[in-house]
């Protein structure tokens, strides 16, 4: 992007170049909003390079999808929610709630379905 710490700080909402800088100099990893600030400012990182440094890290136009988010007040990145259930997949799946909750989305979509099969007559 052609800035130095303290414009890129700038460009993502920090004031200071502390919270980049120690990224740089001390080789931390960056928090979750020091992620989300970056690829809201600059859309074509792509996260996953980002948090994984796999993949590519400049993203295509055609290929970057908008991002999906969930939650009371969509502040939860889909991605971040499928991350947590590939990771707890095994404790989700044996979760009785869980399988409620899966098994009543079925149910919705079958009606779902259903509806829109017999409103096109």
């Amino acid at each position: 992007m052609n800035l130095n710490k303290n414009s890129f700080s700038r460009e993502i909402g920090y004031n200071q170049n502390t919270t980049i800088g120690r990224i740089i100099n001390e080789k931390r990893n960056p928090s979750e909003k020091t992620l989300r600030k970056i690829v809201d400012r600059f859309p074509v990182i792509d996260y996953d390079w980002l948090l994984t440094g796999n993949g590519k890290m400049i993203v295509d136009k055609e290929e970057k999808e908008l991002p999906i988010f969930i939650g009371k007040n969509n502040d939860i990145p889909i991605e971040k929610i499928i991350d947590i259930f590939f990771l707890y997949q095994e404790e989700i799946e044996n979760n009785k709630r869980f399988s409620k909750y899966i098994e009543s989305i079925k149910k919705d979509a079958i009606i779902e379905y259903q509806h829109t099969l017999l409103t096109k007559r």
